[in-house]
This record gives structure tokens, sequence and C-alpha cells, in this order.
């Protein structure tokens, strides 16, 4: 959805994103899940996430050199309420109302303390490679000279929050920010937010991932 989102619609920055490869299916564990479900085919289905990033896309310049990145955290909840999103962004949290003292362990901290070079980029390379090494001779230079540099190009972080509509949310309003960055956003790089507002949203999941496991009988 990050991928499609960046792609599609024109972002923070104004600059043209391009997802060459998604880094899902290279996840080490569902590389040794899938490897124990070819050779055991009755093996309970199982999805992963991945650790580091879940997005990273890549602004190309003609000839492929990596000008610039977009990364950043998606998360999804079936009860998009305030509170629910707090505890996203914010992290953990005692205590209650206004008395609440927040952990700093959400998404904000995970923007915050990110580095300049996203964590995935060696394994865009290493899927560059395998997909296309010749087509992509540039890019994959590029994204090697970034990962040896100490500055590398500049980077666009971004969060995707989706979720079901809570029932006394109106339509059409926002939880999250939409005129400028919040105080809890720290990293001083260019942020874009998108809020995706869902009815019956678990269906929509499920139907996707049932497509993942079609079989042909």
């Amino acid at each position: 959805m990050c991928g499609i989102v960046a792609e599609t619609y024109r972002l923070v920055g104004g600059k043209t994103w391009r997802v060459p490869i998604f880094l899902f299916r290279e996840h080490a564990p569902v590389g040794r899940y899938i490897f124990d479900l070819v050779r055991d085919p009755g093996r309970i289905k199982e999805v992963h996430g991945r650790p580091g990033n879940d997005f990273i896309g890549l602004e190309l310049a003609a000839d492929g050199t990596v000008l610039a990145f977009i990364a950043g955290e998606a998360k999804w909840r079936a009860d998009l309420t305030v509170s629910t999103l707090n505890g996203i962004m914010k992290g953990d949290g005692k205590g209650k109302g206004a008395a609440r003292v927040w952990e700093d362990n959400g998404v904000w901290n995970d923007i915050n303390t990110a580095l300049l070079i996203p964590q995935g980029i060696q394994q865009i390379c290493d899927l560059l490679k395998t997909k296309d090494r010749d087509g992509f001779a540039r890019t994959i230079l590029s994204l090697d000279e970034a990962l040896l540099s100490d500055v590398g190009p500049p980077r666009t972080d971004m969060v995707l929050i989706a979720g079901n509509r809570a029932a006394t949310r109106a339509v059409g309003t926002a939880l999250l920010p939409t005129a400028a960055p919040p105080a809890d956003y720290k990293a001083a790089r260019p942020l874009q937010i998108v809020e995706i507002v869902l009815l019956d949203g678990e269906d929509i999941i499920e139907r996707l991932y049932t497509t993942l496991w079609k079989t042909n009988g």
C-alpha cells in the first residue's frame, strides 16, 4: 500500500518515487518457511512481517542514479481511535487521560532515531542483482555508494496508518496532523503522513491474503 501511494499520489517534496522491488518476500524467516513448505505441504501457512523499515522507495535519475530515499512505517489497526493511534505513535504508556506518560518507544521514536540510509538498502541491492543486474546496474552502483557514504541521498519519512473508522469519528477527519509535522517528530526531514480509513477492513485484508495461497486445483 505504501508503494501504491508513493508511486501514484503527489507527496511532500514533489518527487517522483519508484519502488523497483519489494523487500517482504526475502525476509529471512519467510525464506526458511517457504523452504519448509516446499518439502512439507501440510505445514500451516503463515505470513511474517520484516524487520527494519516497512517501506522503501527511490527517486531515480534518467540513468538510474538514486537521488533520494523515501522510507517509513506502516501500521494497521481494526479499531482506529485516538487512544489506539497514540499507542502506535508514542508507544507504551502509564496512567490515564492528561496524566498519561508515554515511553516514547512507538513509531515516532523509530523514525526519529532512523539513520539517513534506510535499513534494507543492502537487501534492495542484492535483489536487484537477481532481478535484472544489467538493467539496474547504475541503481545498484548508486546504492552501493550510498552504503559506503556517511552522507548519502536525502531521505523523506513516511507514516501510513490504516484502520477501520471508529463510530464516533466524523467522516473526512484526520487523527494525525496534516498542516505541519507534530512536535513528536524531531528528525527534521520531509515528512509525509497518510491515513487510510476503511469499513470492514479485516474482510479486505482476509481476501488479499487468501489470494496469496490460491491454488490451481
